[in-house]
């Protein structure tokens, strides 16, 4: 019974997950399924250098980038090996780590508190919704959710059977999963409640766990360096130090109203789940295990501040939250909700208002983040056809996209990708100079009036000619074929 309703949850966590898995990488963070799909693409084409992973805004270079560890991109370029060059490979990956994540979840919970728990939570995590779209996402956050999750079950299991297995299968996962993301390393905290939970403040002198922790630190701090490393040599970087905040951030009213209320209250929890939430804050712990969610739930706040600029920013970085978060959630439902009282109790009526609530919430916010991927309403989709017709596969081409690269990758072509400020003809000639043959643009991005000014006086000119133009988007060609503009 217990292993069916397991099976029930990763059929429904699967259901969701498989649904528009054909999608193309646009829509909601286009910007970062395109790069990391962008990635793998140049790993399947150019060769597997693991080592040297490849951008396409670098001009003509070879386009070797600074960037996290690439190991989701390798994968994806495997897969691309056997099942061919398609976005849906990338996303049938994502569902795979989504779901391992939900099963590492569910043998977590049940060790350390219970069955029902562990049913409960694996089941809204299942559900809600950033957890389900970023779970079929190009990108590798499923992977790192998957490792660190994954790590803590096998650094446990390790503490209780002594078995050298659980500690390698743990220390690959969470080093994994912080050379995903550095910021993983807040880990360390609910590993070190574990160890003393287990075996008193004589863990702290075990070599076991200094090895543990000083190899997983070396790993990432190699990686790093390294890709560092690549940027002093080449320039490239997908940018990984814009995510760390400041005092003056974090005191301000809308990072939190940002943070707390948009990201965590309504993306991810789909707000009725929230309360339960803080229910769940509040209950009594009636076993020593459920402080291991209250250590884990700490440690990501505290990596919350630290990288909150990021957090800020993307919502996606709240992910981690949610594998704590879920938790105290589950507990509440384990606890307080029983199917055959719901018209008896009133706590199981709430419960039972508050599960309806919140699996409508989120396919409805699901659903809405998928239509985004309708590539009949995508001017980015529409316009990289347009280019991969008209340019050839060697022309160099400047896109004015505000640092996404979707274009380049949807229409196989390497380039640039600028800023709006920088759609002046003394920068353009420059890059003209470096090989620019193509300027291509999407109206949208010019909303501020001195960005529209800039377009209009560079149609204005003339100096370069338009050969594609319609109400969302042109492509200008920069220069003649076979010479520069004098």
């Amino acid at each position: 019974m217990k292993k069916t309703a397991l099976l029930l949850i990763l059929l429904v966590a699967l259901g969701i997950r498989l649904y528009s898995i054909g999608s193309p990488a646009i829509g909601v963070h286009q910007w970062r399924q395109s790069q990391t799909a962008m990635i793998a693409e140049n790993f399947y084409e150019n060769g597997y250098r693991f080592f040297y992973p490849q951008i396409n805004w670098a001009g003509g270079a070879d386009g070797y980038a600074e960037t996290d560890f690439p190991v989701y991109s390798f994968v994806v370029a495997v897969g691309y090996h056997f099942l061919g060059d398609h976005d849906w490979v990338g996303r049938l990956f994502s569902v795979f780590f989504s779901l391992a994540t939900i099963v590492f979840l569910y043998l977590l919970v049940r060790k350390h508190i219970d069955e029902r728990t562990a049913l409960w939570s694996s089941f809204f995590f299942a559900v809600l919704p950033l957890a389900a779209f970023y779970g079929r996402a190009i990108m590798p956050e499923t992977l790192m959710l998957m490792s660190t999750v994954g790590g803590i079950y096998f650094f446990s299991e390790w503490l209780t059977k002594k078995s050298p297995v659980y500690v390698v299968l743990s220390f690959i996962l969470i080093a994994d999963a912080c050379l995903l993301k550095p910021t993983s390393l807040y880990v360390g905290l609910p590993l070190l409640y574990l160890a003393i939970e287990k075996e008193g403040a004589g863990a702290l002198k075990r070599p076991a766990i200094w090895v543990y922790a000083v190899l997983t630190v070396a790993v990432v701090f190699a990686w790093y360096y390294h890709a560092h490393n690549i940027l002093m040599e080449t320039g490239q970087t997908i940018g990984l130090y814009d995510k760390f905040a400041n005092w003056g951030l974090l005191l301000k009213a809308k990072f939190w109203n940002r943070i707390v209320a948009q990201s965590l209250m309504e993306r991810h929890f789909a707000w009725v789940g929230f309360p339960v939430f803080l229910v769940g804050l509040f209950l009594r712990r009636e076993k020593k295990g459920e402080r291991l969610f209250d250590f884990w739930l700490l440690a990501v706040v505290v990596y919350m501040l630290v990288a909150g600029q990021g957090n800020f920013v993307h919502d996606y970085y709240q992910l981690v939250f949610m594998l704590p978060g879920v938790v105290f959630v589950g507990k509440v439902f384990a606890r307080h909700f029983d199917f055959n009282r719901i018209g008896k109790e009133k706590k199981s009526a709430l419960l039972a208002f508050a599960l309806v609530g919140t699996v409508v919430f989120s396919f409805v916010r699901l659903h809405r983040s998928i239509k985004q991927e309708n590539t009949e309403e995508s001017a980015t989709y529409k316009i990289s056809r347009v280019v991969k017709e008209k340019t050839s596969g060697k022309d160099l081409i400047v896109t004015v996209t505000d640092g996404d690269p979707a274009v380049l990758y949807f229409s196989h072509r390497k380039g640039w990708v600028l800023p709006t400020y920088l759609v002046e003809e003394e920068y353009l000639d420059g890059l003209v100079k470096e090989g620019a043959l193509y300027l291509v643009g999407l109206y949208w991005r010019f909303d501020q009036p001195d960005e529209k000014d800039k377009l209009e006086r560079l149609f204005a000119s003339k100096k370069y000619k338009m050969v594609y133009n319609d109400k969302s988007a042109f492509i200008m060609r920069l220069k003649e074929q076979g010479r520069e503009r004098p």
